[in-house]
């Protein structure tokens, strides 16, 4: 169906499904964030960090868990559940979403992405107008240079970050439910991310044409540094004849 524009308020969680191991999958992600709780332990550590509290205080998000974060019987999310899950890799994870999503601006015959080219914004998104808040402790695991985050590393974080924003607004303003595919990702570093390091990357949908979704994200540090920005452009499988 096509997008529509709407400020549902996220339901409710319900009774807590029973997930397996070979569950949740995409077609089943807003079920899934409505009935699981939010990691405890990855509540109890941002909440220790005064920075990183003030987001999960926020009453306008409520935090989530992220399907790409639980191993699997299967190969699915290997990436993100096992590779990049671990002490010395991406330590702790948590994101959240808005209880209520802010209306899109009416569909335009222009695209509103690829205004970056190599510019940036150098503004930080502020967190009342993102549709995702991921907080994040990067280790050494993830160095390419000395104390220094692996530009690819961040890259992988913005795809999978970015995914889900889409996915979540997809979800709760849609009954679409088919397979969603990164088109295109551009990102613009800006400055090196230190390990170890706490971050939060906040992500926002532009604008929704058809099967078209465009996307922004940026990834910020404690101080206020706006460490790298990108914009990515997602498209929805299209029905099997």
């Amino acid at each position: 169906m096509p997008f529509q524009s709407t400020s549902s308020v996220l339901p409710l969680p319900s009774t807590p499904h029973n997930w397996t191991m070979t569950t949740p999958t995409w077609a089943h992600f807003l079920a899934f964030i409505n009935s699981t709780p939010a990691p405890e332990d990855e509540l109890d550590y941002f909440r220790s960090l005064p920075w990183t509290k003030d987001y999960l205080d926020n009453p306008e998000f409520k935090a989530v868990q992220t399907t790409s974060r639980i191993p699997k019987s299967t190969n699915d999310d290997n990436f993100f559940a096992r590779t990049l899950q671990g002490d010395d890799t991406i330590q702790h994870w948590l994101a959240l979403i808005p209880k209520a999503f802010v209306p899109l601006p009416q569909q335009t015959d222009t695209p509103p992405i690829g205004t970056l080219n190599g510019r940036t914004t150098r503004k930080i998104r502020d967190t009342h107008q993102s549709d995702l808040l991921l907080l994040l402790h990067l280790n050494n695991g993830l160095n390419g240079f000395a104390d220094v985050v692996h530009g690819g590393a961040l890259c992988a974080i913005f795809d999978e970050a970015l995914s889900f924003c889409v996915e979540a607004r997809r979800q709760l303003t849609t009954d679409a439910r088919e397979l969603i595919y990164t088109a295109k990702l551009t990102i613009s570093y800006l400055a090196p991310v230190r390990s170890p390091s706490t971050v939060v990357v906040k992500c926002w949908l532009e604008a929704a044409h058809g099967r078209k979704w465009y996307v922004r994200g940026q990834l910020i540090g404690e101080d206020g540094t706006i460490y790298s920005e990108a914009e990515g452009l997602w498209v929805s499988a299209g029905q099997k004849l």
